[in-house]
């Protein structure tokens, strides 16, 4: 990769996600995040001031950096029931794989 390259790629990722200002009907101005789908679902955040959209838009930095593109397409219902199922299955010895695969083969459908 390229110098170049790679500052754009940096750019990129410094800049995302987007965060507009935004003038309301009503003449008032808010400010709008759009992640876009790079966490699974599309969702828009909207805040009256700029400071409140920098600080979301850092924590979704923070979130998508620790938990990566695969886990990010979870829903937090999904991670929190994922966790849970870890936690209870530690003392165990057990993963979610070897759960799963005893599941499915004795489920009777």
């Amino acid at each position: 990769m390229t110098t170049n390259t790679k500052q754009k790629a940096l750019a990129k990722v410094r800049t995302w996600p987007q965060i507009r200002k935004r003038i309301n009907t009503a003449g008032t101005v808010s400010w709008r995040i759009d992640p876009g789908k790079r966490l699974g679902k599309r969702e828009r955040f909207y805040f009256l001031t700029e400071a409140e959209a920098k600080t979301k838009s850092q924590e979704l930095r923070i979130r998508f950096a620790n938990e990566g593109k695969s886990s990010a397409q979870l829903s937090d219902c999904e991670r929190d029931d994922a966790a849970e199922c870890l936690r209870r299955l530690r003392p165990l010895g057990a993963g979610l794989i070897e759960v799963v695969e005893f599941y499915l083969a004795h489920v009777r459908l």
